[in-house]
């Protein structure tokens, strides 16, 4: 079984390679014909062995508690993982987009906003101790990092200041010779003014001074956001790849269901989970998309009902009902 012939629609997923030849934390799993790379909460399987499938789901569902998983392979493999050995499970099949980044194209940096620096990710960045959000920055840091000393001697990245707070940060991912991937992230408060744009292009620049040749963005595909901040950035948009992903906690999966129904304008499909949601449980952040689902669906009289609940839970406080269109007319 060759692995690398295996994987080959999926080599654009750098933990794949990372995890193969030991540059990152992870476990490969084999089987007669299909094999299963797991990175964190993210599983890469390629192949045709559905006994292999059905046993490596199995494991890894053990003891995942309310945790998320997110499985990619070819969509065929995941139809029948969804239809079989993870049908309980209630898993949701999605896209994910890809884009790209040649550094030697990497476009200049932007100038900072007023009250905003951008410092390297470094171990006199951790000792201060003033700074608050560090402690937020070391829990990114060793998202696939056995820890902050092994991010600090195999990845590289920046960190956004605003006064005495670390409000952001642009990082190297699965790292391998000439390549990686970024993840980046900017704090509630400071966003929608181009600041993640200008981390994206400083760290491009950073990049191929350290012989990075090419980056990987990955974002969920509905997540417009994510992607015009790559495309700002100068990444191209490659491909998008389907994901199957779940929780081990079947009352969210359940009324993550009901959720991405709504979203696709489907309120009757989407009544219909989270009544399921709300009979095996009490998610009670699904209280106000579910009196959303009852109201576009005609059933005004349950609308009411989640919503009051969604009141008496502290899901919603009345300012904000006031201050929505749909539902302030409700109660």
């Amino acid at each position: 079984m060759q692995t690398n012939t295996l994987f080959s629609s999926l080599s654009f997923n750098l933990p794949i390679e990372a995890v193969l030849s030991g540059l990152a934390e992870g476990t490969v799993h084999r089987g007669q014909s299909g094999i299963a790379v797991r990175c964190g909460h993210r599983h890469y399987l390629a192949g045709e062995d559905p006994a292999f499938e059905a046993a490596y789901c199995a494991e890894f569902l053990v003891g995942l508690g309310s945790s998320m998983f997110v499985l990619c392979g070819e969509e065929a493999l995941l139809q029948r993982l969804a239809q079989g050995p993870l049908a309980e499970r209630y898993p949701l099949l999605d896209w994910r987009g890809y884009y790209a980044l040649d550094t030697a194209d990497a476009p200049p940096p932007q100038p900072l906003l007023a009250g905003y620096a951008l410092v390297p990710v470094d171990a006199a960045l951790l000792a201060r101790q003033e700074l608050a959000g560090l402690d937020d920055l070391r829990e990114e840091m060793v998202s696939e990092r056995v820890s902050v000393a092994d991010f600090l001697a195999r990845s590289f990245g920046l960190a956004l200041l605003h006064g005495d707070e670390l409000v952001g940060w642009c990082l190297s991912e699965y790292n391998t010779a000439t390549r990686c991937e970024v993840g980046i992230g900017v704090a509630e408060g400071h966003r929608r003014q181009g600041l993640a744009t200008c981390m994206a292009r400083t760290f491009g620049q950073l990049a191929r001074q350290r012989g990075i040749e090419h980056i990987g963005w990955h974002c969920w595909r509905s997540n417009q956001a994510s992607a015009n901040t790559a495309l700002a950035a100068g990444y191209q948009s490659v491909c998008a790849y389907p994901v199957l992903f779940g929780y081990g906690d079947n009352t969210l999966n359940l009324a993550v269901n009901g959720n991405m129904c709504l979203r696709r304008g489907e309120a009757e499909a989407a009544v219909s989970w989270f009544g399921r949601a709300f009979a095996a449980g009490n998610p009670v952040w699904a209280l106000l998309p579910a009196t959303r689902a009852c109201l576009r669906s005609g059933d005004a009289e349950q609308a009411r009902v989640y919503l009051q609940r969604a009141l008496d839970s502290g899901a919603v406080d009345g300012k904000t009902l006031a201050d929505d269109p749909e539902l302030a007319d409700l109660l």
